[in-house]
């Protein structure tokens, strides 16, 4: 079907608002047919919902015959509205709050990054699932609260001026090799120190101190 920009043969034409059915998209814009005829129109700055075919649209023509989608009226079609501006898109509020709500999903996407900047963040969710390749985390003081937790890696380092822990209870097993290298070493035991093993070596420069009320070898 081949779209007519009506345009009356004088030269002075005046400006009108009609209703109009979006029936194919160019690359500039859309053709839409009205009641008299066909025009060619893009849409306005100040339509940000993207426009699809079949579209019932409120179109203006200038003076100058340029074509505008002012508003969308309505759409037969049942599917996702997206909201489409050719250049960078900034939605502020300056005195209240800005309130995204789904029934199902929010998705954020972008090419290059994604930045969050307040005063305060709180994400409350019940299930939650982080999949980044390198994380850097940089932050002045860091408290983690828990029921369980576990961690599957093929190396853990830990880098600390101080390092404290209190548990009740500890187990670790070493399949292979457990070495600790250390200034000193001290350790304060209340009741049992049970040490087996089937070989031991104990090698001191200088002294060896074995101080207790028994002392039982072999």
């Amino acid at each position: 079907m081949q779209a007519i920009n009506l345009k009356p043969k004088s030269t002075h034409l005046e400006s009108m608002a009609v209703t109009a059915i979006l029936i194919s998209e160019h690359p500039s814009g859309f053709f839409a047919k009205a009641e008299h005829g066909q025009y060619s129109a893009k849409p306005a700055v100040s339509c940000l919902v993207k426009p699809v075919i079949g579209d019932t649209v409120l179109l203006y023509m200038d003076e100058n015959g340029n074509g505008y989608i002012l508003s969308i009226l309505d759409r037969i079609k049942q599917q996702s509205t997206c909201i489409s501006v050719e250049n960078g898109l900034m939605i502020e509020s300056k005195n209240d709050n800005i309130t995204l709500a789904a029934r199902e999903a929010i998705n954020l996407a972008s090419t290059e990054s994604v930045s969050i900047s307040s005063q305060d963040v709180a994400i409350s969710s019940h299930h939650g699932l982080f999949q980044i390749n390198k994380v850097d985390l940089v932050s002045d003081a860091a408290t983690v609260h828990a029921k369980s937790s576990r961690i599957f890696t093929n190396t853990i380092e830990t880098v600390a001026t101080t390092l404290t822990q209190r548990v009740q209870n500890s187990f670790r097993f070493v399949e292979k090799i457990d070495q600790l290298t250390a200034g000193n070493l001290m350790q304060s035991i209340r009741n049992l120190m049970s040490v087996k093993t089937r070989q031991a070596v104990i090698l001191a420069e200088q002294d060896v101190k074995i101080d207790g009320e028994r002392i039982h070898m072999g």
